[in-house]
């Protein structure tokens, strides 16, 4: 049996990627909580902050069945909404605006 473990910060978003690629395939696959068994190989895959509590918990990483030697980290980046905004001006907004500026032509 070969065994990998994956750190990562969207589990399942690792585990839906697994799915679909075995699914691609035909490759036959179990799946038990954070774990994936199919021929050979067992992929197990463990949030960042199951980790970091583990050790801020003074717990051995072995406790969780993860090896520090055999762990692959994969940050997945998250989707950045843009900051600014047009402003969106309504049709009487731009009408007391350009009152506004026809008050300041008269003067």
């Amino acid at each position: 049996m070969i065994i990998k473990n994956i750190m990562t910060n969207n589990v399942d978003f690792i585990i839906d990627l697994f799915e679909k690629e075995l699914c691609s395939n035909n490759v036959q696959y179990v799946k038990v909580d954070n774990e994936i068994h199919f021929n050979n190989f067992i992929i197990r895959v463990y949030s960042t902050k199951e980790i970091k509590n583990a050790l801020d918990n003074n717990l051995n990483i072995k406790n969780l069945g993860v090896i520090s030697d055999n762990i692959i980290s994969m940050e997945i980046p998250k989707e950045e909404k843009p900051k600014t905004k047009t402003p969106q001006y309504k049709k009487k907004d731009i009408k007391r605006a350009s009152h506004k500026v026809k008050k300041l032509i008269k003067k």
